[in-house]
């Protein structure tokens, strides 16, 4: 006589437990490979950073050990060590010639490293105490921030020369380019002003007061405005580059710093140096006196929960479906079983 075997409760409570663990595990590792970064280590005290697009690296000011570390971004490892000046901070890239330049303030120099040998192939004399960098792509020209004689160098990057000394206001700090007016601003410290330099002319056109000891500034593309970080009132003053005023100030975390330019979201990236938090805010609904969008509170990337690529969901959702009709396959094996 002909029996077949029931699957009873326990296969399914089996067989349900594995679909469930192998889910949790599938899940778990997609998070695990969004949530890991990779740490390179440098020189001590990294300071300023900048990427060359000639040669896809990046090089790090090391403060306290003079040096600028390369990092490759293809294996994230550092590939030179080049000795420049005292107390590296400030680094820009200039695309018309394809080299880095680096303040040194402690000696008042600018070292101009080559990308294709990553060698210092100049040493250009500045200012004092030289700290803040940007580059002009309206005339391929350098600016260098003097935090302690009040001025700005500018640098031929055809003949790396300085070819003018403009005065700005009190103990500047930052310098960003903005391509929409081709002017070059620069937060004054000492009086919380910030010069705005013509690079037409490399004077100083208009000078615009913000808030207590502006530190930091980036140009926004996406509506043509620039943001500066007032560290000593913990906020962030947008500058409307069409009238050079004021058009926002805007509450951040405590003691800002830095500032950056994201042009995947539109957002601009605040650094808090007291809080440990890192203030977002978006350029396009900018509002006065009013909070970031967000804040992430000394939180480390493993502990926040990244956003799922559409490839590994995918990837996920068909290892699910193997896995589902492997067990089917199984069931009906095992009911169709003749004793």
């Amino acid at each position: 006589m002909e029996k077949r075997k029931i699957i009873n409760k326990k296969d399914i409570i089996l067989l349900s437990s594995l679909v469930g663990i192998l889910l949790i595990s599938a899940l778990s590792l997609t998070l695990f490979a969004q949530a890991t970064y990779a740490t390179i280590t440098v020189g001590s005290s990294p300071y300023g950073v900048s990427f060359a697009s000639s040669n896809n690296d990046i090089y790090v000011a090391n403060q306290a050990a003079s040096t600028v570390s390369v990092i490759s971004t293809s294996s994230n490892t550092v590939i030179k060590t080049i000795k420049v000046g005292s107390s590296p901070e400030g680094v820009a890239y200039a695309s018309s010639n394809g080299d880095i330049y680096v303040t040194n303030a402690a000696d008042g120099t600018v070292s101009v490293i080559s990308t294709s040998s990553n060698t210092v192939i100049k040493t250009i004399t500045a200012g004092t105490f030289p700290e803040g960098i940007a580059y002009a792509s309206s005339n391929n020209n350098i600016y260098v921030v003097n935090n302690g004689d009040n001025t700005v160098s500018v640098i031929s990057t055809s003949s790396n020369t300085v070819t003018a000394t403009i005065t700005v206001g009190t103990a500047p700090e930052g310098a960003a380019f903005d391509s929409s007016n081709n002017n070059i601003y620069v937060t004054n410290d000492g009086d919380g002003t910030v010069s705005v330099i013509s690079t037409t002319t490399n004077t100083v056109v208009a000078t615009e007061s913000v808030g207590t000891d502006p530190w930091a500034v980036a140009f926004a593309p996406s509506n043509n405005d620039i943001y500066v970080t007032n560290e000593g009132v913990n906020t962030v003053s947008v500058i409307s580059t069409s009238t050079n005023t004021v058009a926002a100030t805007i509450t951040v975390g405590t003691l800002p710093q830095g500032a950056a330019f994201d042009s995947s979201n539109n957002n601009i990236y605040v650094t808090n140096s007291a809080d440990n938090t890192i203030s977002v805010v978006p350029t396009l609904t900018t509002s006065p006196t009013t909070s970031p969008s967000s804040t992430t509170p000394t939180a480390s990337p493993s502990s926040t929960i990244p956003e799922f690529p559409a490839q590994l969901i995918v990837i996920t959702l068909a290892v699910l479906m193997i896995i589902v009709l492997s067990i089917v396959a199984i069931a009906k094996k095992k009911a169709n079983w003749k004793s």
